[in-house]
């Protein structure tokens, strides 16, 4: 196995048998995409990254309080998730509610209606996705 400092690019020699229909998967020379887990995977807060809005460089998110108002909240983003979600590493907590939906309208203390539902993502529906049923 060999390495690119540069790159990040590893060269890496894999088994490929042919199988019975004599097509092999991979041919030489081929570029692939490989994800390797390195370890159990983390919990985490994660939202669609959509919802999260820039303001001269500061991240943050539109949550609902108490008195059913917007509030900014600043936050700090980590990792883009394969499913169009971003892992928040700073500044919610797993009881907020973020606002997903019509970003362009909202503006901070300003009284919202609300439709709780699951965090949209890309990714395969894992259970009971939709709890407005």
């Amino acid at each position: 196995m060999a390495n690119s400092a540069a790159t990040g690019a590893l060269a890496m020699v894999f088994a490929n048998p042919q199988p019975k229909n004599g097509v092999r998967l991979l041919t030489p020379g081929m570029y692939v995409r490989i994800r390797l887990p390195i370890g159990k995977p983390q919990p985490a807060l994660l939202v669609i990254d959509r919802a999260i809005q820039s303001d001269q460089g500061q991240r943050y998110v539109y949550v609902i309080d108490g008195e059913g108002k917007a509030q900014q909240r600043p936050i700090t983003i980590g990792a883009l998730q394969e499913d169009g979600l971003r892992v928040i590493t700073k500044g919610l907590e797993k009881s907020d509610l973020v606002i997903v939906g019509t970003l362009q309208q909202i503006q901070p203390r300003m009284k919202v209606r609300t439709e709780e539902r699951d965090m949209p993502s890309f990714g395969p529906k894992i259970g009971n996705a939709d709890k407005s049923k």
